[in-house]
């Protein structure tokens, strides 16, 4: 083999080579490409389209979708969200205690555009601030009684409909707003159980002495007319003596 035909052969090859090589890189553009135009939204989210002139607002619900590959599509979670917070509130006595809280809320699909736009990583410190500001204002208006008892309940509708009046523009849905546990002063803790101790002896005198009126009728009969019964309710105690 001469050297010309030696050069010409390798420059065969290196152009064998060089159309492989622009082959491959064409096919995994194409691929990208396609890759890009199909879009899969799972159940439990949607689709913000981002051109890159603006925000398509219409989100994509669940589904396959064949877009412009120059798009970008942003997914959303749409499926409930918990999220826990401890308040200092104060009773409408002005009675301070701390409460432990739970809100359950999802987004929008319909709002999701706006979400996304307005919201986005802020979502925890704006539901935290409503959240505050709606059990503060609806707290001071009743007794610690109510709201430390288990009546609470319509302290939470209360509050879950002022939030939703105020989050629902924003692409917010607030499911349920739960009122788990109050913290008391030690004071008052004190106090509260002291009452109950009392009631509670109340209540025990109170069933002592209907015991007692029941002995009285079933022992009635056994008993002669020249006696009579005298109930001290004091003590409890059962006096027979004679009539004079």
């Amino acid at each position: 083999m001469t050297l010309r035909s030696f050069g010409l052969t390798n420059v065969k090859i290196e152009h064998k080579l060089g159309s492989a090589v622009l082959g491959v890189a064409f096919i995994l553009m194409v691929t990208k490409l396609l890759l890009r135009t199909l879009i899969i939204i799972p159940v439990g989210e949607v689709g913000v389209i981002e051109k890159p002139e603006k925000l398509l607002t219409s989100p994509l619900l669940p589904g396959v979708y064949w877009l412009n590959p120059w798009n970008n599509v942003v997914k959303i979670s749409t499926r409930a969200q918990v999220q826990h917070e401890s308040l200092e509130l104060t009773s409408r006595e002005g009675i301070n205690f701390t409460a432990d809280i739970g809100l359950q809320y999802h987004i929008d699909p319909q709002k999701s555009g706006y979400y996304y736009q307005n919201i986005g990583d802020n979502s925890q410190i704006i539901l935290r601030q409503n959240l505050a500001s709606a059990f503060t204002s609806v707290t001071s208006k009743y007794p610690l009684k109510v709201i430390y008892g288990n009546q609470n309940e319509a302290i939470s509708n209360k509050i879950q409909s002022l939030m939703n009046e105020s989050l629902n523009a924003q692409g917010f849905v607030i499911d349920q707003v739960s009122l788990f546990h109050v913290i008391l002063p030690s004071s008052v803790q004190s106090s509260i159980q002291e009452r109950f101790i009392t009631e509670q002896q109340g209540e025990k005198r109170k069933a002592e002495a209907k015991a007692l009126a029941e002995a009285v009728k079933n022992f009635q009969g056994l008993l002669t007319p020249q006696n009579e019964i005298n109930v001290v309710s004091d003590d409890s105690t059962l006096q027979i003596r004679e009539k004079k």
